[in-house]
């Protein structure tokens, strides 16, 4: 059995390395992170995304600029990332506080997390500390219940 110490160096190496995937998808020079990237929804299951930026709609003829795809976006001189490392940051504690959320999209680190919510914090005593204390002044009571010393 693994140590509680040895399972938070575990969480702590699996949560910096979940940050740093979010960081690395999200703050990336892609078409899905454009700040004026506008994805719709065509038919029942595609998608496609149109560029609003007034400076690149100004140099096409149609008014229309269509940015799908990751390749188009880092050719783009106007790109701008509407993500931030505290904004991605954010985002990853909210799924990690979220159970459900946790569980669909980090299942190692859920589990992590699990494991070691039920484990007792150092300061706090064991679970067969606990009930002997409570044993022995339910006893105390009972005797000074039945030997009528109530104050």
């Amino acid at each position: 059995m693994r140590t509680l110490t040895e399972v938070r160096e575990r969480f702590d190496e699996m949560y910096q390395r979940c940050l740093q995937k979010k960081k690395s998808e999200y703050l990336t020079c892609g078409f899905r992170n454009c700040k004026f990237n506008h994805i719709q929804r065509v038919r029942e299951n595609g998608k496609v995304g149109f560029c609003i930026n007034p400076m690149v709609l100004s140099k096409v003829k149609n008014n229309i600029f269509v940015c799908n795809g990751d390749d188009v976006a880092k050719s783009c001189g106007e790109f701008v990332c509407k993500n931030t490392e505290e904004s991605v940051q954010r985002e990853f504690l909210s799924d990690i506080s979220d159970p459900a959320v946790c569980g669909q999209k980090h299942p190692k680190l859920a589990v992590l997390l699990w494991y070691l919510q039920d484990m007792p914090a150092k300061d706090e005593p064991l679970r067969k500390t606990r009930f002997r204390a409570s044993l022995v002044e339910l006893l105390r009571s009972a005797i000074r219940f039945l030997s009528l010393k109530w104050w």
